[in-house]
This record gives structure tokens, sequence and C-alpha cells, in this order.
């Protein structure tokens, strides 16, 4: 990742929920008590010229949804369901079915090409990791990491990695302070960090 910047809406709903529990007198309820905002997002640049949108919103009074993901690429793209009850969506050129009216292309579900493009890791672990919270995300990294020690093997994500990640939080605080000015992000591996 090469740079960020971050952006964060005004503080309403937890403002609004201590004044509708707990009353308008509370301190919670008083404007300027809560210094993060209801939404933020982050723009990242990677040295690739990948573009990735991060959106976090703990507070919104809306249904949560932890597993959200969007990927676009060239020959396709994938959309998750927005709740449990709606499919995961993909597309690929060429492949995906069009309208016969018009040729418009149509969105699919996923699971049509779950066999064919299922990760090893998610046809070994995926029936007990969708069990578990972030749609199985937290397991598959803890497993991940687990299997490297067991193996005495580097893990798929390091230290480096790890910190790199972390830094998100800071430097889009930063960016956020400097008015949505866009933060390098350093690079952890090289000597002056070692």
């Amino acid at each position: 990742m090469k740079s960020l910047t971050a952006f964060v809406s005004k503080s309403r709903s937890l403002q609004q929920y201590f004044g509708e529990h707990y009353g308008k007198d509370h301190p919670a309820a008083r404007t300027g008590f809560w210094r993060q905002g209801d939404s933020a997002t982050v723009m990242l640049q990677t040295e690739q010229e990948v573009l990735i949108s991060l959106r976090v919103d703990w507070t919104s009074v809306r249904p949560h949804n932890k597993t959200h993901y969007v990927l676009q690429g060239t020959e396709g793209a994938y959309v998750s369901g927005r709740h449990p009850q709606e499919d995961d969506l993909i597309w690929f050129k060429n492949r995906s079915p069009k309208l016969e009216e018009d040729g418009s292309e149509l969105w699919e579900p996923l699971r049509n090409y779950q066999p064919e493009f299922d990760h090893p890791r998610w046809k070994q672990w995926g029936k007990f990791a969708a069990e578990t919270k972030h749609g199985g995300g937290d397991f598959l990294v803890l497993e991940e990491f687990i299997s490297a020690i067991q193996e005495d093997r580097v893990p798929a994500v390091d230290v480096y990695d790890a910190v790199t990640w972390s830094s998100v939080f800071f430097l889009s605080m930063e960016s956020v302070e400097r008015g949505g000015q866009t933060i390098s992000i350093p690079d952890f591996k090289s000597k002056g960090w070692r």
C-alpha cells in the first residue's frame, strides 16, 4: 500500500441514542461529546495503482453487515449479499449469462461457481469456519497462524503485513485531522523500520 485518504461523517447516532434512552441532559446526549463520526471512508492506493475502498460504520441505525465485500476486476466482479437471505453475486466476462432481449450482462449466484473456485482451505474448513465470526474470516486467519507455527514456516501474513494493515487506522485519523489530506503509508519492511 502506498497512500490513503480518509473522511468521516458527523457524529449523530450515539448522541441520539443516549438522548432517547437516558435523556437529553445525559453528557453523552450533548453536542460535542462524541469525537468520532458515525461513518468513515478510507481510499487506499497501492504501488500497482489498485484502489481499495474501506467503509467503517459501527453506530448508524441500520442492520449491521460484518461481511459486505465488493471486488471489481477487468474480467469479473463480486458483490456479497447484504444479509443472510441474499445471495452473494458474481459476474464473469464472456461467461456469465446475458438477457436475450438486449444482451445486457447479468449477475448470477456465486454458489454456481463455488465447486470450481473455492479455495482449498475453504474446502477443508469452510463448513466449520462458516459457523464462526465474520463469515469464517476470523477462523481462517487463526488457522493459518497456528498452521504456520505447527509447520515451522513463515505465515501468509507476516508481522510487517500486520503492522501495515494496523497502521491504516492511525494514518486515517491523521488524514481526517488534516482535512482529508493524502497520507503516505510507511514501508515497514525497509531497513529504517527494523
